[in-house]
């Protein structure tokens, strides 16, 4: 189920806590704009991203998980 659900492309916004980002989730990447920052050392507000979904390969907890609305 993880591959099946890697291979088809998500859009829209992603969090992890610490960070907010507006792009697309596919194959097992997050390839976006960052929205959000609590940390601007380490990603900057506007800085392109590419990050892994998951920590690990073998991971089944994923570090970004999207984010239904703005509250």
């Amino acid at each position: 189920m993880k591959k099946i659900k890697m291979i088809m492309p998500r859009f829209g916004n992603f969090t992890n806590g610490y960070y907010d980002i507006r792009g697309i989730m596919w194959l097992g990447r997050l390839n976006g704009i960052c929205t959000r920052s609590d940390y601007n050392n380490i990603i900057e507000v506007g800085k392109w991203v590419c990050l892994p979904e998951y920590h690990l390969k073998k991971d089944k907890q994923p570090q970004f998980y999207k984010l239904e609305s703005y509250e």
